[in-house]
């Protein structure tokens, strides 16, 4: 028997060690699994609700969708404020962060975000005990519509004066004299004693255009009484039941409270409204209710969860929701996520997925 060629030999040996357990695992290692995305989250009801060590809320839901669809598993880092998670963005030591953050050309200077997942604005609060002070009270009867009325009554009663003097000095000198000062001050008087009760019984026109102007002005008074009445009445009515501050027009000027370095710190600074910067909600919510801080300015979809959820938090909703804003996921400069999160996010727009997290978290939409 002819022994085995030296080539044939040296093949079968190497097939041999391919073929063994030891060399196969080793040497052809199994494609590792994609790491896990390392998500920084905070506190803020209901889009993150950190309980017990376990994170569910409105933005963790719209995450783990979007993870879903990616294929990847989620560690979330819980943190305290927006300025941390911001920061470890910032600096790439996280792969994204979701809250309810808002997106601003600031931040965005400073990192990427993905498509707003969730529309939203600010709203203000007021607290609940307080009513109108005589402050408040006063500042009502300046307000530009009385103010307006007034200035009106006071042109049109030294107008109708002026002309009935023109028409009546000559006339009727007793009633009112020919000097311009002292004329002018008695018809005057006459026009103020019209409007208030209707007539003045020792001074009255004898010419036929004086009769004439002053029937005008007695029928005319009656109008502009009935409007300022009505002015006054408005305004009185939407003070007690708004009190002093009634929406974010009544801010600048004013001492409000909102939760340090979040976008409505800056909506309050461009209001000029004296800003008391909170490190929680909770604490802002509790200037507010004590009276340290005249109002609350939050995002208004957590700040209408919260007092809900809270009974007795002692303030109370008021005016509409003002500068508006999107949330979205904050992600380090050019990360490979970006399109990826967008087009997952698309996906689950258009498949009626976000909006079933909003009805789950939020209700129906008004």
């Amino acid at each position: 028997m002819r022994p085995p060629r030296p080539r044939l030999t040296a093949l079968l040996v190497v097939a041999g060690v391919l073929a063994h357990p030891a060399w196969s695992s080793h040497a052809f290692p199994a494609e590792a699994a994609p790491a896990r995305l390392r998500v920084a989250v905070k506190p803020i009801e209901p889009f993150v609700i950190i309980e017990s060590g376990s994170v569910r809320g409105y933005s963790i839901d719209v995450w783990d969708s979007i993870a879903a669809e990616l294929g990847r598993d989620t560690e979330y880092v819980p943190l305290t404020t927006v300025p941390e998670m911001l920061q470890m963005v910032a600096e790439g030591s996280i792969d994204a962060a979701i809250a309810a953050i808002t997106i601003t050309a600031e931040r965005e200077a400073a990192m990427d975000f993905s498509h707003p997942y969730f529309n939203a604005g600010l709203r203000v609060a007021v607290p609940a005990h307080l009513g109108p002070t005589w402050l408040s009270t006063l500042s009502r009867f300046l307000s530009r519509d009385i103010l307006g009325m007034l200035g009106t009554l006071v042109g049109l009663t030294l107008l109708t004066a002026n002309v009935l003097w023109l028409l009546e000095r000559r006339v009727n000198p007793d009633c009112f004299p020919r000097s311009y000062l002292a004329g002018i001050g008695e018809a005057t008087w006459w026009s103020v004693a019209t409007i208030i009760t209707g007539g003045c019984e020792n001074k009255a026109p004898v010419s036929l255009p004086g009769r004439m102007v002053a029937v005008a002005w007695m029928l005319g008074s009656i109008v502009l009484v009935a409007s300022f009445t009505a002015t006054m009445s408005s305004q009185m009515t939407a003070e007690s039941v708004t009190g002093a501050i009634s929406g974010p027009e009544s801010l600048p000027g004013r001492s409000v409270a909102t939760v340090k370095g979040t976008a409505a710190v800056a909506s309050l600074e461009e209001l000029n409204a004296r800003v008391v910067e909170c490190d929680q909600l909770d604490a802002a919510l509790a200037a507010t209710s004590s009276g340290r801080a005249e109002a609350l300015v939050f995002d208004a979809p957590v700040l209408a969860y919260r007092i809900k959820k809270t009974e007795g938090c002692g303030v109370r909703l008021v005016g509409p929701t003002f500068e508006k804003q999107d949330y979205g996921i904050a992600l380090p400069a050019d990360s490979p996520l970006r399109e990826p999160v967008n087009t997952a996010l698309l996906t689950l727009s258009e498949s009626g997925k976000l909006a079933a997290i909003s009805r789950k978290w939020l209700g129906a939409s008004e």
